[in-house]
């Protein structure tokens, strides 16, 4: 019986020891919480892939052009050179190129896919073709 007691003793000293450090490590939670962050907006690269004019495709462009953020460049990578993207592409691109935080727009014709799928492929083409200042990548 004697053991049994000891055992249970250990249990309720664990189980004590066990609340306190919840308890600090909420108080830790908190304060990281409460606590003020510096801001954080890294130069970021904006991949836009497209294939022909899809309905709503002006707004959604429009939208990419006029994000509240401090800096970042646009990327449309598009198959070929005949995609009616382009037309759409350039004409909101001349509309609101300059505003807002975009630094840099730019344009890229991937080609066709041999050894992946279409998307794969334009993805990895503006990949290697991204500012050397990009620190976040964004994929739309």
């Amino acid at each position: 019986m004697v053991v049994f007691y000891i055992f249970a003793a250990l249990v309720v000293w664990q189980g004590i020891v066990s609340l306190v450090g919840g308890r600090r490590y909420l108080a830790y939670v908190r304060g990281e919480i409460a606590r003020a962050w510096p801001p954080f907006a890294p130069f970021a690269s904006v991949i836009v892939p497209c294939r022909g004019v899809d309905h709503g495709l002006r707004e959604n462009l429009r939208a990419l052009f006029l994000q509240d953020y401090a800096a970042y460049e646009i990327i449309f990578v598009v198959d070929h050179s005949e995609d009616d993207a382009l037309a759409v592409i350039e004409e909101v691109r001349r509309e609101y190129e300059g505003r807002g935080g975009v630094r840099r727009v730019r344009t890229i014709v991937a080609g066709r896919a041999t050894t992946c799928g279409q998307k794969v492929h334009n993805l990895r083409a503006a990949v290697g073709e991204l500012d050397a200042a990009s620190e976040a990548l964004v994929f739309v």
